[in-house]
């Protein structure tokens, strides 16, 4: 969307007395919420590096010349844009640097649809947020944050995809404690949490 876009958008809200919102949908995603709460905490010490990747199942549009022109920049990377952000908290962008190109349609003059874009942040942490058009396995969300103190990562696809890893080894928020994954549970924070259960063979 363009600026005028936006304007105009507010205007006709504004006119029919409705709440005009608009959200970044992986801020309400558990596993991205407990994620950003761990960091919050200081469970990861100083961020450093960050990823946020955005993979779109298919091989690519269907109709190419359909696509706008940067696309892939305003309307898919921009969520991952927002996650790094919001998991660098207080840190703001002074350095940025993207490339992208057309790999499912070679030569096609305006179609960008595989980018990288990597990010410096004025704490010094690094960042990279990735996205394709083009991921035959299926839709494709996930978020990484390392920390000097250890790791957290979302997004896996698995049931609980938070994993937290630090010097006590790795972490994984499971439904149930008999499926013989874990050796060593952890008490739920609450009565509502699952629990969480730690890899004595990944301790440090």
């Amino acid at each position: 969307m363009s600026l005028d876009e936006i304007h105009a958008a507010r205007s006709a809200a504004a006119r029919a007395g409705v709440v005009f919102q608009v959200g970044f949908n992986r801020r309400f995603a558990r596993e991205f919420i407990a994620a950003h709460d761990l960091i919050v905490a200081g469970e990861l010490g100083t961020v450093r590096q960050l990823r946020s990747l955005t993979r779109d199942p298919g091989r690519g549009p269907a109709d190419a010349d359909a696509v706008p022109e940067w696309t892939i920049f305003t309307q898919t990377l921009i969520h991952d844009f927002d996650t790094l952000n919001w998991l660098n908290p207080g840190a703001r962008a002074v350095d940025v640097v993207a490339t992208a190109g057309s790999l499912t349609a070679p030569g096609h003059p305006t179609l960008l649809d595989h980018a990288t874009v990597v990010i410096r942040y004025d704490n010094g942490a690094i960042a990279t947020a990735e996205a394709s058009f083009a991921a035959t396995y299926g839709y494709d969300v996930r978020g990484e944050v390392l920390g000097s103190e250890g790791m957290v990562t979302m997004g896996e696809g698995a049931q609980s995809s938070l994993r937290l890893h630090n010097a006590g080894g790795r972490s994984a928020t499971t439904s149930h404690s008999d499926t013989g994954c874990c050796s060593t549970p952890t008490p739920p924070s609450s009565p509502s949490s699952p629990l969480r259960c730690r890899r004595d063979a990944q301790r440090a």
